[in-house]
């Protein structure tokens, strides 16, 4: 079930979400958070679940993804979401969540934005990039 105000995921999010994918309880309050520094006005779900995401996999969403990857997804990496996930420019942005710069650079080859690590959470740098990846620009 997602962890947002709204407590079910509807059959496709219309307003943009910044979506936290496959993270523990304990990240996901950290990263909700950031993505309240960055956008403070944008909706924060969680998802841990292949059919949670679905509602959020288009052009309109965030997703901060975890490299490894907590709950049921079809897949157990980010890497490996990001690069199932990339298909056209319907795809939603993704930012991948980890300090190993391996996966990094296979999240960026496999088509996400560049991410941070979770030591980066609280940082000016993890608000710069949300708020620079965030569909319709979280700039001011």
């Amino acid at each position: 079930m997602p962890d947002s105000a709204d407590s079910s995921a509807p059959a496709e999010a219309t307003d943009p979400h910044v979506v936290l994918v496959g993270h523990c309880s304990f990240d996901s309050g950290s990263l909700k958070a950031a993505a309240a520094r960055a956008l403070p006005d944008a909706p924060v779900v969680r998802v841990n679940t292949e059919a949670e995401l679905r509602p959020y996999a288009n052009a309109r969403h965030l997703l901060l993804v975890n490299r490894q990857l907590d709950g049921l997804f079809e897949v157990s990496t980010g890497p490996e979401l990001i690069e199932r996930l990339k298909f056209d420019g319907r795809s939603p942005k993704m930012l991948l969540i980890s300090d190993i710069g391996s996966a990094q650079e296979a999240a960026e080859a496999a088509g996400a934005e560049p991410g941070f690590g979770k030591k980066d959470v609280q940082s000016d740098k993890a608000t710069d990039r949300i708020r620079a990846a965030f569909p319709g620009g979280g700039a001011d």
